[in-house]
């Protein structure tokens, strides 16, 4: 839900269509990718945030149907979005890598590494920690107290035999992770 009864859509035709929920219509299309829209997120009133396959995520004032900014660091199709606070995203790709971006000033202010693949699902865990779920099969923790110092602090494995499609966040204790093996797991870290 975006305001009122607005929803956003992103699709392989390289769009965001902004639609009324009530009536269905098609009130906006916001163009400016040149690959698949991979990811949507609703960073606040008025702005929206896109990721896609050309490897850029695109800001967005989607009430004006401009795009205000793109990011362009990640080398591979960006996956998944996650609003950190007010001012922070964080992006995770197919290069393996999560970027953790300042909005305020499009700056890319850490890049986490350790996967061996793709970077598929990100969710907050706990105070100032992300999981993210990935297609070597495991799910890492972040610590992410100091931005700029983030650093993985525990890995699990062993969970799943295929790659893993989704991680959520179960009361800061506890990770649901499903993946391409049939299997949700809930588990404590």
């Amino acid at each position: 839900m975006l305001v009122g009864n607005l929803i956003a859509s992103g699709s392989s035709d390289k769009s965001i269509k902004i639609w009324e929920i009530n009536s269905g219509e098609c009130e906006k299309t916001l163009i400016s990718h040149t690959n698949a829209v991979t990811c949507i997120l609703k960073f606040n009133e008025t702005h929206l945030v896109s990721a896609s396959a050309d490897n850029t995520i695109k800001i967005w004032n989607f009430e004006m149907a401009v795009n205000i900014y793109t990011l362009s660091e990640h080398t591979g199709i960006v996956k998944c979005l996650l609003k950190f606070d007010d001012t922070t995203l964080i992006s995770g790709s197919i290069d393996k890598t999560i970027k953790i971006w300042n909005l305020f000033n499009y700056e890319c202010l850490s890049t986490l590494t350790g996967h061996e693949s793709s970077v598929n699902s990100l969710a907050l865990f706990g105070d100032n920690q992300i999981i993210s779920g990935s297609s070597d099969k495991t799910v890492k923790v972040f610590d992410l107290k100091n931005i700029k110092e983030s650093r993985c602090i525990k890995t699990v494995s062993g969970q799943h035999s295929q790659l893993i499609t989704t991680v959520l966040n179960l009361d800061d204790k506890k990770i649901i992770s499903s993946s391409y093996d049939f299997l949700i797991k809930v588990y404590s870290t």
